[in-house]
């Protein structure tokens, strides 16, 4: 590997040792200290000053929550080849192992090691790789977004603000090519009810009561609507109620109750669509008689999936074949910036070391000896796909 081992090591304990969790996941007990990805954001930038970026800057999304971006110039400028990895983690509550790191044999254990820091150190080697040789006639970028663990901010301003040739999102796949994966909307349903005085219960209306009632109701034709949508990668949607939320007191019968919903998607399918279902169905429930409405939508994001005769999913592919790694396109559960970025045209496929098994858990951990293997990969689908973009173009 064009940068030692070690060395990639040595980055990834200083990049976990910095927490970045996602603000969106504090709580009053929690040391503030933890939160936000501003103290990582400006260490990344000085770390791609110092492997040879031509240009480092900071661009605000959030008030002190910036996205990082880097760019090394190529020797046409003619088209755009980006690096994207989030800087957010999830929180660090009930983990069982030291959250900023610990290395023990190959596995260096803490949050954010596999989602999403060691893919980021992947793509840094790289970036000094082509900052060094400049091998490309690309510019090559490097976009580090906030907030992709939450609602997505940062990549939705990246896809607001810019346009690539292509974008290899990081994230644990355990460097296989992923080019399907879920969407998701988050919602609430809500049950309300009448208050009273819990020693006279029937004077009032029990919205917890309703909610059971609107639960049970709701389970059969939203599974059926749910399951009827599969896609060959992704496998089928899913749905699951994740948060509920009712009662003002111990001894008041509860007015309103409230039920989180985490509905995923598969490619071909809409937020919209899910949205529509669900209104409809709890349209004709209430011509019925029954207390019960759609509340909030947190999260709307839709699928991803690829164009897999896309010069990118291409280039990624011949790489891995270079080096005897499997090239077969696979889809995912989870999702990614990806989606946020591709909406803008950018063709996108997701890649990088870790598995997603460790990710967000109690002990997350990555292989370490993955990072050099995913940057010889990411080396070497930024110039195949310079060459075919270089082909396009004159042809």
């Amino acid at each position: 590997m064009y940068i030692p081992h070690e060395q990639l090591v040595d980055m990834l304990q200083r990049f976990v040792a910095i927490p970045s969790i996602n603000p969106g996941f504090a709580t009053p007990a929690d040391d503030p200290g933890y939160f936000g990805e501003e103290r990582y954001a400006h260490y990344l930038a000085e770390e791609l000053r110092q492997i040879g970026c031509d240009k480092v800057w900071l661009e605000e999304v959030c008030p002190g929550r910036p996205n990082v971006m880097a760019l090394i110039s190529g020797t046409s400028g003619s088209h755009s080849i980006a690096l994207q990895s989030h800087l957010d983690t999830v929180q660090i509550a009930n983990m069982t192992t030291p959250p900023w790191g610990q290395l023990q044999g190959n596995r260096l254990y803490g949050r954010g090691s596999a989602d999403p820091k060691a893919s980021t150190v992947a793509q840094l080697a790289a970036l000094k790789y082509i900052a060094d040789k400049r091998p490309v006639a690309a510019d090559v970028y490097f976009i580090g977004t906030i907030d992709e663990e939450y609602t997505a901010k940062g990549a939705l301003h990246v896809a607001d603000n810019y346009q690539f040739h292509g974008c290899i999102v990081g994230e644990p796949t355990n460097l296989a090519p992923i080019v399907a994966h879920k969407g998701a909307v988050r919602f609430e349903l809500i049950a309300e009810g009448v208050a009273c005085h819990s020693s006279n219960p029937h004077l009032g209306q029990n919205a917890i009561l309703e909610m059971m009632s609107l639960l049970a109701t709701f389970q059969s034709p939203f599974t059926t609507y749910t399951v009827s949508h599969t896609h060959p990668l992704t496998g089928d949607a899913t749905w699951a109620p994740t948060l509920i939320d009712g009662g003002e007191g111990l001894n008041t019968i509860p007015a309103t109750c409230r039920l989180g919903i985490d509905r995923r998607l598969v490619p071909g399918e809409t937020p919209e669509g899910i949205l529509e279902f669900v209104d409809d169905w709890l349209t004709h429930k209430q011509r019925e008689g029954h207390p019960w409405r759609r509340g909030r939508v947190f999260i709307a994001e839709p699928p991803f999936e690829a164009d897999l005769e896309s010069l990118l999913v291409k280039a990624l592919q011949n790489s891995l074949e270079s080096i005897g790694l499997d090239a077969r396109p696979q889809g995912v559960a989870y999702g990614t910036d990806a989606s946020k970025i591709a909406k803008s045209g950018t063709p996108c496929v997701v890649f990088g070391p870790g598995s997603i098994a460790k990710a967000h858990s109690a002990d997350e951990w990555v292989d370490v000896t993955t990072m050099g293997p995913a940057a010889e990969v990411l080396i070497a689908t930024i110039q195949n796909l310079d060459q075919y973009l270089q082909k396009v173009s004159q042809a």
